[in-house]
Formats: structure tokens, sequence, C-alpha cells
């Protein structure tokens, strides 16, 4: 009988939690979430389901409608030897990856010198460092690629954000770049949230099958289909802002 009850709670709870994240990121996504979940621990990690939205938000809004300053950060673009990448859990050859991309990190520090958040951004063609792809956001020239854009939790509350946002866009705009994209996770409603705040659009969207090497892609984007089994057979998706 004890165990009947428990395992009816257990159930619940589940049930409930459930129903909180369709109600955030939507059924299908949810569902999506929990059979990546089922999977991942299943096979050790080997199988999984990776879900994108790609979005696109203009340069300008950015640049003018964020808060200006930067309170008590510091804000500065770091290079590869940073050691503020200590400070997060970042593998060494995904920093040093990302920069050979021509890519840029801004930082936020705190007085003391510590790790407040970053963004990250590339003005031309991004290859993933979750899964195997290389977006390239268009027009050439006039679109760039953001991702990783990280606030640490004790900061979230505050205005960092869009510190952050507002001297990058500033950077962008100063290039001559109108539009910045992106792909947020399709199950992290915080993000998406945060996106939207920022007058982002959804462009399209992308899911990805990982079965140990081998790699299955559907996309709304073109190539709407890819399988791969090495980092050299990335699907290659234009993204139009």
């Amino acid at each position: 009988m004890g165990t009947s009850i428990l395992d009816d709670n257990c159930w619940m709870n589940l049930l409930r939690k459930f129903r909180s994240m369709a109600d955030s990121i939507g059924t299908g996504n949810a569902l999506l979430y929990a059979a990546s979940r089922m999977l991942d621990r299943s096979f050790g990690g080997r199988v999984r389901i990776v879900k994108y939205l790609i979005t696109a938000q203009p340069v300008a809004a950015l640049a003018t409608q964020l808060p200006s300053g930067s309170g008590a950060f510091t804000l500065a673009f770091i290079g590869p030897d940073s050691p503020l990448f200590a400070e997060v859990e970042r593998p060494s050859q995904v920093i040093a990856a990302r920069y050979a991309q021509g890519a840029r990190c801004l930082a936020a520090t705190t007085p003391e010198s510590r790790l407040a958040g970053f963004l990250w951004y590339v003005a031309g063609a991004y290859d993933e460092d979750e899964v195997r792809a290389r977006f390239v956001p268009l027009p050439t020239g006039e679109a760039a690629w953001d991702f990783d854009v990280t606030i640490l939790p004790r900061y979230r509350m505050g205005r960092l954000f869009g510190y952050l946002w507002r001297r990058a866009a500033s950077e962008l705009a100063s290039a001559g770049i109108k539009h910045t994209l992106s792909r947020i996770s399709a199950f992290n409603a915080m993000s998406m949230s945060a996106h939207r705040r920022l007058g982002a659009r959804t462009v399209g969207q992308s899911i990805f099958l990982c079965l140990g090497s081998c790699q299955v892609m559907m996309s709304t984007l073109s190539p709407r289909w890819h399988v791969s089994w090495r980092d050299d057979q990335r699907p290659v998706v234009a993204v139009a802002a």
C-alpha cells in the first residue's frame, strides 16, 4: 500500500512538472525534451535530441532601446588566453575553435575582477559546438551570429543582460551589421523569453537526433534533411534575416 501511494505521488509530481513545462515551452517541445532526457539516461549520453529555434533580431533596436552604461560592471572584449575562462565550464578546445572562426567575446566583470557574464558573436559563418552544423547568417556583411550569451546566476535579476547586449549591438552597428541571428534551445523557456523581449522573431527551427557518431538533422531551413557521421560532414544552414 505504501509503495503504491509513493508511486502515485511520484507520477503526480512528474505530471505536474510536465504540465508546467508544456505551459512554458509548448507540449510538443516538452515531449521532445522528456524523450531526450530518457534516451540520454538510457544510453549513457550517446543518444540525445537537440531542438533549436533560429531567431533574428534587429541590431538598431538593441543599440538604442536597452539601458546604456554598465552599472558597477566593466565591459571589455577578452582574448583566448583570458584567465576569466577558468571561471566557467567551457573546454579550452571549444574556446580556441571559436576564436579561430573570428568570434569575439564581450565579458562583464565585477569590481573584484570576477566574471559576471559574457556574450559571443561572429560576423560570418559559425560552426556550432553542441551539434554538427555550420550556420551562415545572411545577407553577408549585414548579419552576424551571436551565441553562448551567459549571465552567472547571482547577476540574472539585474540589468547586466541589457548592458551586454547594448554594448555588443553598438559594436555590431558600427561595423554595418543590421541583424544578429542565433539559435536558442527550444527546451529553455528562460532563454526564449529573454530573446522575445529583445524583439527576436523565429525564422526557422532545426532538430538534431544524435545516435553515437551518427547525426540526423531535420530543419525548416535548407538543407531540410542531413545525415552525417564525421565532423567534416557538417550541414551548412543558411539563415536569412
